[in-house]
């Protein structure tokens, strides 16, 4: 019976330990030694990691039954290796592996080997992997880390780094670790923070080793090599979302409204969801100007700016006031809405005030009627005017006093000063000469600009008054002091006269008679013609 090529057992089966191939043979007798009945080393093939290595030498141990073959490149550990054989003779006379009665063991195909070469000394330390899938990363309270290392990490609890080693920052602020603990197959180093991290939150994380050589708590390889400190490294928040975006409602990001763009910007850790197919329907906001519904035509989303516009049947003006209001649409995270990336909803809000940065366009208008009419104290004329803002008080500005027509009792009167009071909205003429109570006046005025480029009437927007016609002012400058008595009239219509028993005397004033003054007989003795006395 020919010799059989053991493939099984611990010790037995084909075996490769550096550039020694062992085959042991199972046979009633020992193997053929000869030498020159050895085979040759063509008739063997070895496949390491799927490429040739050539077979060198070839010897027979007969009793032990191992035919050893000498390989060209030493195997490393963790290569694969495969060997196959075949029988290079007819008959049983010439080189083959045979026994002593002369029976060739026959050929066979590739056949696996156990690969007893050691590896060489771990002398590497483990490093952190801080790119791809294997980064670190934090998700709520745990942060994982990741190491690269050719054996496994050193999970034993006593040889744990304590907390205190890592430093982690979140926004800035330090939050502390309070475990740690290893996985060795996967390499990995988990860290349970203090507190639980937010999916908008930056995270970077630090590392000091705590040991001197190899010999206490550390991040080590099952080896006892150490991995080395590293600095403050970014940390992959994979923190879910779940907080909704949050209206602004107040700096430069609070609801504004140009024209019929009304704009509301969101605070959140994401963008907000801008698929065509989420947006909030038009009807879902209330948009109230001066008070009176102003519906809402059509919405568009700004992921990135994080901003949603709403466009408005008609355009606002700069003096209007304007509120918005939001109804969610939806139940959950599954409809049209106002939401982030994340699928989490606005919630509602209540009619809430817009600033409305509508450009000024409309000119300042002279008031010619009630209190803030034109009018005239003595030599001081004062103008009226209604704005959405103030006049521009700007002294660079003002009018000049040619610009004005002031006439009194149809005489021109000289402007020779003029002043601006922008919160007030008035504009003050001063008169070369001061008007009396019983004169009668008018103003012009004639805009003396093209355009909103130089001295004119205008508000601080630059828009200019307009040209006005002679207007009539309100003459408010008292009287003089009046010194003289009323006189009795005792001629003409208004002479004393009496009427039955009433007895009418007629004074003459420059004003109006003061009937207070006058009680009881009021002083007066009146008699008949006769004498007798009548009373009053």
């Amino acid at each position: 019976m020919a010799p059989q090529l053991i493939i099984t057992g611990d010790t037995t089966r084909p075996k490769v330990t550096g550039n020694q191939l062992v085959l042991s043979f199972d046979d009633t007798g020992n193997l053929d030694a000869d030498a020159g009945h050895t085979p040759a080393p063509g008739a063997f093939t070895v496949l390491v990691n799927g490429v040739a290595n050539a077979v060198t030498n070839v010897t027979v141990e007969p009793q032990a039954k191992t035919v050893t073959l000498t390989l060209a490149t030493a195997v490393t550990h963790g290569q694969s290796v495969t060997v196959a054989y075949a029988d290079p003779t007819t008959g049983n006379d010439a080189n083959a592996i045979q026994d002593a009665a002369g029976n060739d063991a026959t050929s066979f195909a590739a056949t696996a080997v156990t690969n007893n070469t050691p590896a060489p000394a771990d002398t590497t330390a483990p490093q952190l992997i801080i790119t791809g899938d294997s980064r670190p990363k934090v998700t709520g309270n745990q942060l994982v880390l990741s190491f690269s290392d050719t054996g496994n990490l050193d999970a034993d609890a006593a040889h744990t780094p304590a907390p205190g080693a890592f430093t982690v920052l979140v926004n800035g602020v330090a939050n502390a670790v309070t475990n740690v603990t290893v996985d060795s197959q996967a390499k990995t180093v988990t860290l349970t923070l203090t507190t639980a991290v937010t999916s908008g939150q930056s995270v970077t994380v630090a590392y000091a080793d705590p040991t001197t050589g190899n010999d206490a708590n550390a991040i080590q390889d099952a080896a006892g090599n150490d991995a080395t400190s590293f600095a403050a490294t970014a940390v992959t928040n994979n923190t879910p979302d779940t907080t909704p975006p949050q209206l602004i409602i107040t700096g430069d990001s609070r609801p504004k409204v140009t024209g019929n763009q009304l704009v509301l910007s969101f605070s959140d850790t994401g963008n907000l969801d801008a698929d065509a197919s989420h947006k909030p329907a038009p009807g879902a906001f209330t948009v109230l100007v001066n008070d009176v519904a102003n519906a809402v035509t059509n919405v568009t989303v700004d992921s990135q700016a994080k901003t949603v516009t709403l466009t408005l049947t008609t355009a606002v003006t700069s003096d209007q006031s304007v509120t918005v209001a939001y109804a969610d649409p939806t139940t959950g995270n599954d409809a049209n809405a106002i939401q982030d990336a994340a699928g989490n909803d606005a919630a509602s809000f209540a009619a809430t005030a817009v600033t409305n940065n509508t450009p000024d366009t409309t000119p300042p208008q002279l008031i010619i009627t009630g209190d803030s009419r034109p009018k005239v104290t003595g030599n001081q004329l004062v103008l009226s005017f209604s704005d959405t803002g103030n006049l521009d008080a700007d002294a660079g500005h003002t009018p000049a006093p040619g610009a004005f027509t002031v006439l009194v009792n149809d005489v021109a009167n000289a402007v020779t000063n003029v002043t601006v009071d922008s919160q007030a909205k008035t504009v003050t003429l001063t008169l070369t000469t001061a008007v009396t109570s019983d004169q009668s006046v008018t103003v012009a005025y004639a805009d003396p600009t093209t355009g909103n480029d130089a001295n004119a009437i205008q508000d601080a927007a630059g828009n200019d008054a307009t040209s006005f016609a002679a207007t009539a002012v309100t003459n408010n400058t008292p009287a003089p002091a009046d010194t003289t008595a009323p006189q009795l009239i005792i001629t003409g219509d208004a002479r004393p006269k009496v009427n039955d028993n009433q007895l009418v005397l007629s004074y003459t004033d420059t004003s109006d008679l003061n009937g207070a003054a006058l009680t009881g007989s009021a002083g007066f003795t009146v008699s008949s013609d006769a004498g007798t006395a009548i009373t009053v």
